[in-house]
């Protein structure tokens, strides 16, 4: 990693990868990125990646990915899951994935990385998909994963 610029994580069950998502991410070109992770499931395209969002409040629950479309091509987020990841090699230098409670290696990497001051983001129109034929079970957490508010 001395010798690399960025670091790219793909879960070995993502499929349909853009051929410039590299592109992509070099054009926005923040500490952390990822992308909306996305799974068939009964003829329907739902959120695979719950853990990749931002923290909303007790009206409206968590923001996941695809759901802040409405605010534009790169987004602000708190937390990050690892089914494709983006990070400048300085921000894995400096920031470790711990090991925390309740939350994924992942969630705990962005928690930290935004608190040394880098910028977490999502480009919720570049998509992706799991081979997973559902969407992940997640009982330890009890958040509610909604579309934004509206008013």
């Amino acid at each position: 990693m001395r010798d690399n610029d960025w670091v790219l994580w793909i879960d070995s069950d993502i499929e349909n990868v853009p051929t410039d998502l590299i592109q992509q991410f070099l054009n926005v070109s923040t500490d952390v990125m990822t992308v909306a992770c996305l799974v068939k499931k009964n003829g329907h395209t739902m959120n695979y990646d719950f853990n990749t969002r931002r923290f909303g409040d007790e009206k409206c629950g968590d923001y996941c990915l695809p759901f802040l479309r409405h605010e534009g091509r790169v987004v602000r987020l708190d937390i990050v899951g690892t089914s494709v990841l983006m990070v400048r090699s300085d921000v894995h230098r400096k920031v470790r994935f711990p090991e925390v409670r309740e939350r994924l290696e992942s969630e705990g990497f962005a928690i930290n990385a935004k608190k040394m001051g880098y910028e977490i983001v999502g480009l919720p129109f570049v998509e992706m998909s799991s081979q997973k034929c559902s969407a992940p079970q997640l009982p330890w957490k009890k958040k509610r994963y909604v579309q934004p508010c509206v008013g």
